[in-house]
Parts: C-alpha cells; structure tokens; sequence
C-alpha cells in the first residue's frame, strides 16, 4: 500500500493489537470501493505538551509552530493519494488537559483511526498511554485502529 500526501490545506499497548490496528487500517483502504468519498477522520489524544498540534500542523501546512497555545479542539485537513485514489484527511486534535475530559469523547465518534501521542522525553505521558489514553480510547471506540506515536 502506498500512501502519499497530495496537498495541503489547514483548518481551524502490545504489539499484537498495534499490529492488528494497523492491518485492520489498510484493510479499510483496500475493501472500503467508497471510502474515498468520504473523510477519513483520524484523532489525536494524549498528554497536554506532548506534540500533538506541532506532529498535525508540520504535517499538514509543512511549518513548526514556534509557540505553544495549548488547544481546545481543532482540525487540520489535506488530501493523501493512496494506491492511486485521493482521499480527504481530517486530523482531529484534541485537548490533553483534565480539563477537557468530559467534552474530549465528543470528537470520538466515526474516526477511523486514533493516534495515542505522548513524549518520549517524559516518562510519565508514556505512562499515561496504558492508564488513561488506551483505557479511554477502547471504551468509547472499541473496534477503531490505534497507533502509538512516539
């Protein structure tokens, strides 16, 4: 399968089940004849000042955010050409702070896939993959792909 980004536009656990997220991901490239019709919605959690805005806005608009604003919610959207059919990428990013605990869940529904981000310079966002973010993933999108972005 390959996967190349088109253009861009920007708007406002164990290996076993890693594995099997990201075959069941492909999978949805390959059998889904309509897919490309449709968004396909990818959301980000984890930890606040983990990296999250900065991974989606370098990958989206190509430039490093210089300052940190801590985000609320926010989208980012680009088209991604896969074997050869353009599909419209949304980038879901959300809050990482407690604060938002109660209103995070409500960008979880019909996302493909969930990036968990945390830091590799802090033990403790790592930490926090398999006592917050994995538990709380699992429990409002049991079936959805997960990646570990590191």
């Amino acid at each position: 399968m390959e996967i190349e980004k088109k253009e861009n536009r920007e708007e406002s656990p164990d290996n076993e089940s890693c594995f099997s997220s990201i075959t069941n991901l492909s999978a949805w490239f390959r059998s889904d004849s309509m897919a490309h019709l449709r968004p396909l919605k990818i959301t980000t959690v984890g930890d606040g000042m983990v990296g999250k805005t900065c991974l989606l806005i370098t990958y989206t608009a190509n430039s490093f955010p210089e300052e940190y604003v801590p985000t609320v919610f926010d989208n980012h959207a680009t088209i991604i050409t896969v074997d050869g059919k353009e599909y419209n990428l949304t980038l879901w990013d959300t809050a990482g702070q407690e604060d938002y605990e109660r209103l995070r869940p409500l960008s979880y529904p019909n996302t493909d896939c969930f990036l968990i981000c945390y830091s590799i310079s802090s033990r403790a966002s790592f930490d926090n993959v398999l006592s917050k973010w994995y538990p709380e993933v699992r429990h409002f999108s049991p079936n959805v792909p997960i990646v570990l972005v590191g």
